[in-house]
C-alpha cells in the first residue's frame, strides 16, 4: 500500500485476523540499540496480544522482558555513530551476522522485523531476501535527513517499510507501493508514563531548586566523547550556579564506567546517578543535556527542553556533513524542520557553551518561551496519536 497521505496515521482499522482460526507466527528480530530494542519490545508486545506469535534475534534486556529467545546475548549496546568509531565493533558485527544467517538458513522464520540500525539490518534484511524470507524494515534509514541516494538499497532488501517519520514515507514511497506511516513509537510510552509526584525529594534533591540532568548516550562512543564534556558541565551547574544534576544510566554495563569519570572530577555524592528511569528524569529536570537520539523527542514530548550533543571524529563529522541533507541531527528538529532546540556540535559541544545554554533555558526570554512552548505542541502534533506499536503489529500480521 502506498504511505498514508493524510494527517493521521493509518491502520486502525480492525483486522480480519482476529476472528480466524490462529496458527503460530515466528519472527525473527534486529535490533542493535537501546531505543531500537525498547521500540522492538513494545511491538512484540502488540504482537503477542494479536496473535499467536513466537520471537527469536537479536536485541536486549528490553526485548527479553517482553519474550525475545536470544542465543547471541544483550546486543543492544554494540551500536554506533560515525564511520571511524563504527570499526570498533566491527569484528563482533560480522561474527554476529555470520551467526545470524546460519541460523535464519536453518530455522526459518514467517518473517524478519529490523528495527533502525542500518549499518547492520540493511545487511542482514539483503541475506534473509536471499533466503526468500518477508523482511520489515521498521524506523528504516532517515533518508529525508541524509543520504538519499540510500533509499533504492532500502527499498531492494525490504518487502515493507514502516516509516516514523513522514517525509521518509513519502520518499521510498516513491519507489514502492509497500510503504507505511503510524505515527512515531516515542509516543506510546510517554502516554503510559505517570509522573510520580516528589520525585526529586525521593531521591535526595531539594524539588524547589532547579534540577537539570544529563543524558550522555547508549552508545559506548557517546559515553567516550561526551561523558567527561557533560561532567565538566556538571561541575559548572552545581559549583557556579547552583543546580542540581541527575545523571541517567543507559545500561548497567555502564555503570562503573560512568562512576569513575565522576570519582576523577570530585563529583562522587554530588551528582544522582538513577538507574531504569529516563522518564522520570527527564520530568523532573527543568533541562536536559543529551546526545543526540530518541531520548531528545521523549525530552520534547515531556515538554523540558533538551541540549542536543554531538561529538563524533573530525573524521566522520566531515564525511557526515557530505551526506546530510538538512543541517540538523535532533529529532524535534527534524520534525519542526527548524532548529528550535539548541544543538551543540563538535567544538562547540565544551562544558562553558552547554552550560550557558542551560542557564538560557532554564531562565528564558518570553519569545523564547512562546516559541519553545508552541514547538512542543507542534513536535506532539506530529508524532501522531498513541497506539502506533498496535497499528505496526496489525501491518505486520496482515502480510504474513
Amino acid at each position: 500500500m502506498p504511505p498514508n497521505k493524510g494527517n493521521k496515521p493509518s491502520g486502525t482499522e480492525t483486522p480480519s485476523f482476529q476472528n480466524e482460526p490462529q496458527t503460530l507466527k515466528t519472527f525473527f528480530l534486529s535490533a542493535g540499540e537501546i531505543s531500537g530494542d525498547a521500540h522492538a519490545s513494545e511491538l512484540i508486545g502488540e504482537l503477542r496480544k494479536m496473535g499467536r506469535c513466537d520471537f527469536v534475534g537479536l536485541g536486549g534486556k528490553h526485548m527479553f522482558d517482553a519474550g525475545l529467545r536470544s542465543a547471541f546475548g544483550d546486543v543492544s549496546t554494540l551500536s554506533t555513530v560515525g564511520f571511524i568509531e563504527s570499526l570498533r565493533f566491527i569484528g563482533k558485527k560480522v561474527r554476529l551476522l555470520r551467526n545470524s544467517v546460519e541460523y535464519l538458513k536453518n530455522t526459518p522464520p514467517d518473517a524478519v522485523i529490523l528495527v533502525d540500525n542500518q549499518g547492520f539490518n540493511i545487511l542482514l534484511g539483503r541475506e534473509a531476501k536471499k533466503l526468500g524470507i518477508p523482511v520489515f524494515y521498521y524506523l528504516p534509514p532517515t533518508v529525508s535527513v541524509w543520504a538519499e541516494w540510500n533509499a533504492p538499497k532500502v527499498v531492494d532488501i525490504s518487502d515493507h517499510l514502516i516509516c516514523n517519520i513522514r517525509a521518509d514515507a513519502d520518499i521510498y514511497g516513491r519507489l514502492t507501493e509497500n510503504v507505511f506511516y503510524p505515527g512515531h513509537p516515542t509516543i506510546d510510552k510517554i502516554a503510559k508514563f505517570k509522573s510520580g509526584s516528589g520525585f526529586l525529594k525521593k531521591i535526595g534533591l531539594n524539588p524547589d531548586m532547579p534540577a537539570v540532568s544529563i543524558f550522555p548516550g547508549s552508545r559506548h562512543q557517546e559515553l567516550k566523547k561526551l561523558l567527561g564534556i557533560m561532567l565538566d558541565t556538571a561541575k559548572i551547574l552545581i559549583e557556579d550556579r547552583g543546580y542540581q544534576v541527575l545523571l541517567s544510566l543507559s545500561h548497567a554495563k555502564f555503570r562503573d564506567f560512568i562512576e569513575r569519570a565522576m570519582r576523577a572530577r570530585k563529583l562522587d555524592g554530588k551528582i544522582v546517578l538513577v538507574e531504569d528511569d529516563p522518564y522520570s528524569v527527564m520530568h523532573a529536570s527543568s533541562v536536559n543535556i543529551m546526545a543526540s537520539g530518541t531520548a531528545t523527542l521523549e525530552s520534547v514530548l515531556m515538554r523540558r527542553p533538551p541540549v542536543i550533543c554531538y561529538r563524533i571524529s573530525p573524521v566522520s563529522f566531515a564525511i557526515a556533513k557530505r551526506l546530510v541533507k538538512k543541517q540538523m541531527i535532533g529529532l524535534p528538529n527534524i520534525f519542526l524542520d527548524e532548529k528550535v532546540f539548541p544543538e551543540l556540535l563538535q567544538r562547540d559541544c565544551n562544558p562553558k557553551k552547554i552550560a550557558d545554554t542551560v542557564s538560557g533555558l532554564i531562565s528564558p526570554a518570553p519569545d523564547l518561551h512562546a516559541l519553545l512552548e508552541r514547538s512542543y505542541d507542534s513536535v506532539r502534533e506530529i508524532v501522531g496519536e498513541p497506539g502506533v506499536s498496535s497499528r505496526v503489529a496489525r501491518y505486520i500480521l496482515e502480510r504474513v
